[in-house]
């Protein structure tokens, strides 16, 4: 079968249901939301359940944290001493605190890398 499942491309039953659906709302003209057994909705933001927390903006770089109800984090730095702003992120699952205290020695990386 040359790496075909017996979802075909799809390596489980509910991926291959869920495009299904998703085909089926754009032909027939709706928006789908899929929702996963914890509540996300799948395919959305992975940053929508944050709320920011903290905001550190009194430099050229600045830091914003943002935090869930689970208590996972993340912090955005954003830098504008080169003139164009570039924007990094760190996260973690907890002791946010120390994390926002230390956040100008965390290892910051792109957006897609941490997310």
């Amino acid at each position: 079968m040359g790496g075909l499942t017996k979802y075909g491309e799809y390596a489980h039953e509910s991926e291959l249901i869920g495009k299904v659906i998703e085909k089926l709302g754009s032909d027939f003209g709706f928006k789908v939301i899929l929702i996963g057994s914890g509540g996300d909705v799948l395919g959305s933001d992975p940053t929508a359940k944050y709320k920011i927390s903290d905001v550190d903006a009194d430099a050229a770089v600045k830091y914003y944290g943002y935090l869930d109800a689970d208590g996972n984090w993340y912090i955005m730095k954003e830098e504008t001493t080169t003139g164009d702003q570039t924007y990094t992120y760190c996260k973690g699952a907890t002791a946010y605190a120390t994390a926002w205290t230390g956040r100008a020695g965390l290892t910051y990386d792109i957006f897609s890398e941490i997310f």
